[in-house]
């Protein structure tokens, strides 16, 4: 039986920190696993002679990270919603009853998704799943970050309850916001310091690639509370506060004010949300909330939710300093989620504090309906999703617009002369 290397080593790490009770658990986990694997071959058999009667599918829910629970499972949802899945079989989910990512996000999924907690059914399904997992018995989550179908066509599949509202407006009243008069905006700015803490045993400096400084948003928070909205920086463990006071800016991520539920409440009902890749900005696409991502490394990804807006970081070769072009890029074969940029020699460069303030505006002006590009702009965008959709990159026909005025500035990166002429 394999074990993962990166359980084990959790595994590891707890017996270091004295807790004995790791050994206990793991051995259940084990037990049950091979259990699952000896009872596999009958339960699948069982199955297939009630399949014409009752059509059973099961899956596993990514649990332990919240981006991997919240678009994972609401895209399996909405897939549902436009009839990408059946509406025969009898649909049902695992997973661990221990390490939730977000309790309150579980919680909602709830409401909508039959979900069973259990370390025991997940170990049961586990040592099914070599087996399981070519039958039309299992039902797979996943995704390719292409699906802006699925998350513009279809209706948000979670809510919040009256109760939860009200919940929130009072939580939110203990941080002087007006949950009813107030419009706030919520920023986040990936560091290390939320993995390093919460997930030792292992190294995550291959994420690294994807932080940003907070303080690299300080003038987009002025131009937002010019433009009299409150500004709501979150995320549960950061590694510095932002270098930046107002009445109107709550860094809400070093505050006593944290919770799971105001962790998905704000995301879910603010104006938009402004922030790097990572997990906890994937709340915003569950809810309709526009996504403003600045600092994307991933190359070819963009955002898929409504009313998204872009700008990517910069690419560059280590030993020369020298910006890639996008061609050069493709040809390199950079991979998509920038796992072979080391190999490769590439780094990324983040993006300025005017650059996040500029595409900042253009965001606000876009969602106020004063927003239109030039001639020469629209020229310049119809370029940029032509050559986009003649690539091979995994979003290359999802329509998300990448900023003007970044574009604008950095067009020598995916254009020659000849290609912008006439």
């Amino acid at each position: 039986m394999i074990i993962n290397i990166t359980t084990f080593k959790k595994f590891l790490l707890n017996l270091q920190k004295g807790d004995y009770k790791a050994i206990n658990r793991a051995l259940t986990y084990i037990a049950f696993k091979f259990v699952g694997l000896v009872l596999a071959l009958p339960i699948v058999v069982v199955l297939w002679i009630l399949k014409p009667f009752f059509w059973f599918k099961v899956g596993k829910l990514h649990h332990g990270r919240i981006g991997h629970l919240a678009i994972e499972t609401d895209l399996f949802l909405r897939k549902r919603q436009l009839g990408k899945f059946p509406d025969g079989p009898f649909y049902c989910f695992v997973c661990d009853s221990r390490g939730i990512a977000n309790r309150q996000l579980l919680k909602m999924f709830k409401r909508v998704l039959r979900v069973y907690e259990s370390r025991v059914l997940t170990a049961l399904f586990d040592g099914m799943l070599p087996l399981f997992k070519s039958t039309p018995f299992y039902q797979p989550l996943g995704l390719q970050n292409n699906e802006y179908t699925e998350f513009n066509n279809g209706k948000p599949t979670i809510f919040f309850t009256l109760n939860e509202i009200q919940k929130g407006r009072e939580l939110l009243k203990n941080m002087n916001v007006d949950f009813d008069n107030d419009n706030y905006v919520c920023i986040f700015s990936r560091d290390n310091a939320f993995l390093n803490k919460t997930m030792g045993f292992k190294n995550w400096d291959y994420h690294d690639h994807r932080n940003a400084d907070i303080d690299d948003f300080i003038e987009a928070v002025k131009y937002l509370i010019d433009k009299g909205l409150t500004v709501i920086r979150i995320g549960s463990i950061v590694k510095k506060p932002i270098s930046y006071s107002h009445p109107r800016l709550i860094d809400y991520s070093v505050s006593e004010h944290q919770s799971e539920f105001l962790d998905i409440f704000l995301i879910g009902t603010c104006k938009f949300f402004l922030g790097t890749s990572s997990g906890i900005g994937e709340i915003a696409l569950l809810f309709d909330v526009p996504r403003l991502n600045v600092g994307m490394v991933e190359f070819g990804v963009v955002p898929t939710g409504k009313n998204c807006l872009y700008i990517p970081k910069k690419y560059k070769l280590a030993k020369t300093g020298q910006y890639l072009h996008f061609n050069q890029a493709l040809d390199m074969k950079l991979d998509r989620y920038f796992r072979n940029a080391q190999e490769l020699g590439i780094e990324a460069e983040d993006n300025s504090p005017e650059d996040i303030l500029k595409i900042t505006k253009e965001m606000y002006r876009r969602l106020e309906g004063n927003f239109r590009y030039s001639v020469e702009e629209e020229k310049l965008m119809q370029s940029f999703k032509k050559l986009l959709s003649q690539s091979d990159v995994v979003c290359k026909d999802v329509p998300t617009p990448i900023g003007i005025e970044w574009l604008k500035e950095n067009k020598d990166l995916y254009f020659l002369e000849k290609d912008l002429s006439g």
